[in-house]
């Protein structure tokens, strides 16, 4: 990527341009030795918020006084979710209820892009293709015309849960993009590059009707990489028929090495695993 600069190089507020290999043009604006990557063609994609699609990756500056090369980084904003998702199970064996997701920062960009592009199949993509039978309505959203604020979006579900015989097998791994583990390879030689650091927050409450015993209930899980770069937490409680459980995953940094694959490797299995286990129920 190269970027070039107007001979106005001796201002405060310096501005260049960016042609990128995918074929966009992108103005970098220097302000208080920070530079701010502005993309014309992302209407959804704040000032202040460097485009995801060029994040991780080095620029070049043309100048006739000061040429040189930039790593276009973001450290300050992350891919920010908040999933609220609170329900009851029926005696027939159906979840129902009611989800909210609190988008923010690179979340929101990435979301208000995918919505207002084809709202059908953002539905499709971020709440209904990985889960079996579900189906959803009453959707609407809030906060996608004001970039300074959370993209909202709620709606009501209903859920048959998985039966076998006398048991039934709540999946409590619900709207978070995280059904298939993405490092399954024995072996990876390039870089991973998540682009922007995440915080994926799920708060789940679910009814358990008196019909119904808990006949497994998933354990708790603390899991942290060594560097402290990835973490996740997972808290279940169970207490007068009303099930609780926490999730909290962050990716506090955006790039790897190929040479630490193993260790990501090593984590993502077992995350997957304690987000994967459901709670068995059995009928009374």
């Amino acid at each position: 990527m190269v970027l070039s600069s107007p001979s106005t190089a001796d201002l405060s507020l310096s501005v260049f341009t960016l042609p990128v290999m995918l074929g966009c043009a992108i103005a970098a604006v220097a302000i208080n030795n920070r530079y701010y990557y502005l993309d014309a063609t992302n209407k959804y994609l704040p000032a202040r918020i460097t485009p995801y699609d060029i994040l991780n990756t080095t620029g070049f500056i043309v100048n006739r006084k000061n040429s040189k090369l930039v790593e276009i980084l973001d450290e300050e904003f992350k891919y920010d979710e908040a999933i609220l998702i609170s329900g009851k199970l029926t005696p027939e064996g159906k979840l129902v209820g009611t989800a909210k997701a609190r988008s923010s920062e690179y979340a929101r960009a990435v979301k208000v892009r995918s919505y207002r592009s084809d709202s059908k199949k953002f539905i499709e993509h971020y709440f209904t293709k990985e889960t079996d039978g579900i189906t959803i309505d009453s959707f609407k959203t809030t906060g996608e015309d004001i970039d300074t604020i959370a993209f909202v979006q709620e709606f009501d579900f209903s859920l048959p849960l998985s039966t076998t015989g006398d048991y039934k097998f709540l999946d409590l791994n619900l709207f978070t993009g995280q059904k298939s583990n993405p490092f399954i390879l024995n072996e990876r030689f390039a870089n991973i590059n998540f682009g922007y650091k995440r915080r994926v927050l799920v708060t789940t409450i679910v009814e358990i009707p008196d019909s119904y015993v808990v006949d497994v209930l998933p354990k708790g899980k603390t899991l942290v990489t060594p560097d402290r770069g990835i973490s996740f937490q997972k808290t279940v409680n169970f207490s007068e028929g009303k099930l609780v459980q926490n999730t909290l995953m962050e990716v506090n940094r955006s790039y790897f090495e190929a040479d630490e694959y193993p260790t990501l490797k090593a984590f993502y299995k077992l995350m997957f695993e304690s987000i994967s286990e459901p709670v068995v129920l059995k009928k009374k």
